[in-house]
């Protein structure tokens, strides 16, 4: 988590973000990575889940304010969609929680992310 936000972001509340677009001063909008990929409307079982995740994970970045984290996320959401080898998808993953380690902290949506290369 950001060091100067003291707050908890629930997963919950990081999902339902991640389902938004919310544009303001500082906002940070994040298009077209997890509703309109393929993936995840081809492969429902595992393709609902990590669908989910991404949005937790998008909804987080937003309500934290990090910037910085949209390019780990998107060549994340990249690696998922290019169904990669799971070693490229662990080195965008751990790009991402280097930048974002806050991230980590959202259980269902981290685990559902690492089975994909564990």
């Amino acid at each position: 988590m950001s060091a100067n936000i003291e707050k908890f972001v629930s997963e919950k509340d990081a999902y339902d973000r991640g389902q938004k677009i919310v544009a303001g001063d500082g906002a940070i909008v994040i298009l077209g990575y997890v509703t309109g990929s393929t993936i995840f409307t081809k492969r429902e079982d595992q393709a609902s889940e990590v669908s989910q995740a991404l949005k937790t994970i998008a909804g987080f970045i937003e309500i934290e304010k990090i910037p910085e984290a949209l390019e780990p996320y998107k060549n994340l959401v990249g690696s998922i969609e290019q169904r990669e080898k799971p070693s490229k998808i662990r080195a965008f993953w751990n790009d991402l929680i280097s930048i974002a380690p806050g991230i980590a902290t959202l259980a269902g949506a981290a685990a559902t992310i690492t089975k994909l290369f564990s």
